[in-house]
């Protein structure tokens, strides 16, 4: 018989290439949960994550920037230059313009040839900062990702355009 789920004590990791690793596979499995969660209750969803080693890593869902910008509008905060409240570099993981994400994590690619060699410029850019292996399988996974992103629009692209038919 199984033992079922057990609790486990939460402590911090001391190993610090341990803690980046557990890091990476948490963030990236938050950002997933937090995705999921948006396209299943139709809500916006923004989340904001500094690494350990203080870097930031944005998700959201349209959009990060979309809801930030709708928060400090609804709060009487607009930033007035539409960018809501400043620019994250967040590398590969930030996310803007998708359902699920966006810059470095795809971009709104609609936008023509200039987003995605901006795209491509980045990732490179990230890839030569790379001093570990920790940190290529990183971006390995935040490519991943990406592919998974553009083959689930596909996917709903193709649906809808089906669907069309029967309508």
């Amino acid at each position: 018989m199984g033992t079922g789920k057990k609790k486990i004590e939460i402590k911090k990791i001391e190993k610090g290439s341990a803690r980046m690793v557990t890091f990476s596979k948490r963030r990236q499995g938050l950002f997933k949960k937090a995705c999921d969660y948006a396209a299943k209750t139709s809500s916006q969803v923004a989340i904001l994550v500094f690494s350990p080693a203080g870097k930031p890593f944005v998700q959201g869902s349209p959009c990060f920037d979309d809801v930030i910008e709708r928060f400090m509008v609804e709060r009487g905060q607009d930033s007035g230059d539409g960018s809501g409240g400043g620019d994250v570099d967040g590398g590969p993981v930030v996310e803007r313009g998708q359902d699920s994400g966006g810059r470095g994590g795809g971009g709104d690619l609609a936008g023509g040839g200039r987003d995605i060699e901006e795209f491509f410029t980045g990732l490179e850019e990230r890839m030569s900062r790379c001093e570990s292996v920790e940190e290529l399988m990183e971006v390995s996974g935040e490519l991943e990702k990406i592919r998974d992103k553009v083959l689930e629009r596909l996917t709903k692209q193709e649906d809808d355009f089906v669907a069309s038919f029967f309508s």
